[in-house]
């Protein structure tokens, strides 16, 4: 049963997840990966004779349907074909393989335990994935790691994988999976709010080692939000013609057939 924990949960779940992502894309990813609290109360019925109520399948689907509209049905049509397509089967492969390795995980909870699901899952899933990992190069030699990198994997083994897989364990171990399914997409919130925690203390990084740049910078966007303004080339010719007391000069020519006009001083009749 634990081989089967690893083999299912770390191996086929998370494998498919990352491949899936990588070709089909992560708006993909979190659309069709959302499917997981479906399989989760199909499978624990199947499993676990848990009772499918009207309640359950209707927030489950009305949840579903939230994700899809706030990522935006394109997503799941674009890139239709080739690699796109066989990421997106990959990825509904992770969904259903999620909810079978939680119903899988539940059983063996209620019989030894969330913290013994949560280690022999682990071992078992690192064994049998470490084949796959000697076939993929490293991305540059371990020596040349910095230690941030080195914190990052730490970060993502301990606290990612495991405590999380921890509290989910256990978590389902206190109360019934189609319950517990609809936590699932507290996901892409959490994840959304990381992504702007990061992009902000990225920024404010820069901004504490090249002040001079972020200066720039705004100043940069001050300056298109109150710069010239986009005429067509004839509005431009028109100005000139009508003998306005300003000389206009037309810069910057785009593909659109608009150009940017910016008011010059004309010179004075003594050439001061």
């Amino acid at each position: 049963m634990a081989v089967a924990l690893g083999f299912v949960g770390f191996v086929v779940s998370l494998g498919t997840q990352f491949v899936g992502t990588k070709w089909a894309g992560a708006a993909n990813g979190a659309l069709i990966t959302s499917t997981s609290p479906a399989f989760i109360v199909l499978f624990a019925a199947l499993l676990l004779r848990e009772r499918i109520t009207w309640v359950k399948a209707a927030s489950v689907a009305l949840a579903t349907v939230g994700v899809g509209v706030v990522i935006g049905p394109e997503a799941l049509w674009s890139g239709s074909g080739g690699q796109a397509l066989w990421g997106k089967l990959l990825l509904l492969v992770a969904g259903m393989t999620w909810g079978l390795y939680t119903v899988m995980g539940k059983r063996f909870s209620q019989r030894h335990g969330a913290l013994a699901t949560t280690f022999w899952a682990c071992v078992t899933g690192a064994v049998l994935n470490l084949p796959f990992a000697l076939l993929e190069p490293a991305p540059r030699p371990l020596a040349d790691w910095p230690l941030a990198a080195w914190a990052a994997v730490a970060y993502i083994a301990f606290v990612s994988t495991a405590v999380a897989f921890f509290l989910w364990n256990y978590g389902f171990q206190l109360i019934d999976a189609g319950t517990g399914s609809l936590f699932f997409f507290a996901q892409p919130l959490v994840g959304a709010a990381r992504v702007g925690m990061a992009w902000r203390a990225a920024g404010d990084g820069v901004c504490r080692r090249r002040p001079a740049h972020c200066r720039r910078r705004r100043a940069g966007n001050a300056r298109r939000e109150t710069g010239p303004r986009w005429h067509s080339g004839r509005e431009a010719e028109g100005k000139r013609a009508g003998g306005s007391k300003k000389r206009v000069r037309i810069t910057v020519p785009d593909a659109f057939g608009l150009r940017r006009v910016r008011p010059v001083q004309a010179a004075s009749p003594t050439g001061c």
